[in-house]
C-alpha cells in the first residue's frame, strides 16, 4: 500500500513508500463479510436530535431524539413499502414542507406536520432498538479503529499546506489508511484507489473534526458504497462545502452538515444543516 501526496511546494510528485501487503499478515482482526447490520440501513442514523433544512435524504432518516425538517424530501429513491419506516423519530417529530415518498412516518412522540406529502403517516416508532443501534455502532467504530494501518497520514505529511491526497491499497478484501484531524482539514481532495470489491476505511483521528471544501473519490476499483470514514473519537464534526463518496460512522459527534453531497451516509449523536444525503448504503467488511 501506497500514499500518493500531490499537493503545494515539494509535495508535488512526491510518492511515501508503504508496504505492499496491505493488511495481510498482520495481527488485527481479519475482515469477515457483512452480516444484516441495521446500523447501516439508514441514509442518516442519529442518537440524539435532528434539525435539516432545505435538502433531501434519499434514503431512510431515523432519530432517537426529537426530528425537526423544513423543506426536506425522505426516501425518493427507495422502493415503495408501507410497512416500512423510513422517517423515524423517537421524540417528537415537526414537519414543514416537504415529503416521505415511498414508506411510513413512524413516531415515539408528538406529530406536527404541516404541507407534508405522505401515503403511510402514524405508526409509532417504540419497536425502533435505538440503544441497539448506538451500542453497535459503538462497537463497529472501535473495531474499525482497531485495525492496523499499513499508512498514516498527519499535517506534517502534507507540510501544513492543503493537497490532494491519493490512498492507495492492494488488499483485495480491506485496506485500511489513518488521517489525523488536521490532515483532514488539509486534504483538498482524498482518492481511494483500491481492487474492486474491497473494504476501504480511513480512520480519522481527533475529538473534533473538519471536513470543508474537500472531496472524497473513488477511483480503480473503489466503491461509495465500500468506503467509510471512521471517527470513533469525534466529538464534534463540521461539514461544509464537500462532496463525499462514502459513510462517514462518527457514533459520538455532534454534526454541522452544510453546503455539500454526501454519496453513503452519515452515523451520528445528532445532526443539523442543510447537507443532501444520497442514498449507496455501507456493505463493506466489517472488523
Amino acid at each position: 500500500m501506497k500514499i500518493l501526496l500531490i499537493g503545494a511546494l515539494a509535495l508535488s510528485g512526491c510518492t511515501l513508500a508503504a508496504s505492499d501487503k496491505g493488511n495481510k499478515g498482520s495481527d488485527g482482526p481479519a475482515p469477515r463479510d457483512p452480516p444484516a447490520a441495521p446500523v447501516f440501513d439508514f441514509n442518516l442514523l442519529a442518537f440524539g436530535d435532528v434539525d435539516l433544512t432545505r435538502s433531501a435524504a434519499q434514503g431512510r432518516l431515523a432519530a432517537r431524539g426529537d426530528v425537526t425538517l423544513s423543506g426536506f424530501s425522505v426516501g425518493g429513491v427507495l422502493a415503495e413499502d408501507e410497512k416500512r419506516c423510513d422517517l423515524i423519530a423517537g421524540g417528537d417529530l415537526t414537519f414543514t414542507d416537504g415529503s416521505v415518498a415511498k414508506g411510513a412516518l413512524c413516531v415515539g412522540g408528538s406529530l406536527h406536520t404541516t404541507r407534508v406529502g405522505t401515503k403511510y403517516p402514524g405508526k409509532n416508532a417504540a419497536s425502533i432498538d435505538f440503544a441497539g443501534l448506538a451500542a453497535a455502532a459503538g462497537s463497529y467504530a472501535a473495531g474499525f479503529a482497531a485495525l492496523p494501518a499499513v499508512t498514516t497520514v498527519d499535517e506534517r505529511t502534507l507540510n501544513g499546506a492543503r493537497g490532494r491526497v491519493v490512498l492507495e491499497g492492494k488488499d483485495p478484501k480491506l485496506d485500511v489508511f489513518a488521517l489525523s484531524a488536521g490532515a483532514a482539514a488539509l486534504a483538498s481532495t482524498l482518492v481511494v484507489r483500491v481492487p474492486a470489491g474491497a473494504t476501504a476505511v480511513i480512520n480519522v483521528a481527533g475529538t473534533a473534526v473538519e471536513l470543508a471544501d474537500m472531496g472524497v473519490v473513488a477511483e480503480a476499483g473503489a466503491q461509495a458504497a465500500k468506503i467509510l470514514l471512521n471517527l470513533p473519537e469525534a466529538q464534534t464534526l463540521a461539514i461544509d462545502g464537500v462532496s463525499i463518496l462514502g459513510t462517514i460512522l462518527a457514533p459520538k459527534a455532534a454534526v454541522a452538515f452544510n453546503n455539500g453531497t454526501i454519496g453513503g451516509g452519515i452515523i451520528a449523536a445528532g445532526a443539523e444543516g442543510d447537507g443532501r444525503y444520497n442514498s449507496e448504503p455501507f456493505s463493506g467488511n466489517l472488523p
